[in-house]
């Protein structure tokens, strides 16, 4: 009996740990980075910096919303591409084409593994 509570204490504890684990996803932290990686990588001029910077955001919180929740990742992968989807609509209004063909090829997967990242610590 005294191995079946410790058993269910030790699963309780790795239950709390991964589920604090999930609240990491900070979408100011986020958004942050992708806006400087962005204003590095497409040389984005103050004007599109201005723009970029509150769509990094509002994309970050819904992403960050999206991973925080219940759920099974495999549930929540049609909503995260989604949000992609639009955020990069987004962007096509205030990008060059060579820059968004650059973050296509470039900044999406960096900001892939940066989330991925994320989800592991």
């Amino acid at each position: 009996m005294k191995e079946i509570s410790i058993g269910l204490g030790l699963v309780l504890m790795l239950t709390i740990h991964c589920a604090q684990a999930q609240d990491k996803i900070d979408a100011q932290e986020i958004a942050e980075y992708q806006t400087n990686l962005m204003v590095q990588e497409l040389a984005l001029n103050e004007d599109q910096q201005n723009e970029v910077e509150p769509i990094n955001l509002r994309y970050a919180e819904k992403a960050a919303a999206l991973l925080n929740a219940e759920g099974s990742m495999f549930s929540k992968i049609g909503d995260i591409q989604e949000n992609n989807q639009q955020k990069k609509d987004t962007l096509s209004t205030v990008l060059t084409e060579a820059q968004l063909k650059k973050y296509e090829d470039k900044l999406e997967p960096t900001f892939r593994q940066y989330f991925r990242n994320k989800m592991r610590q």
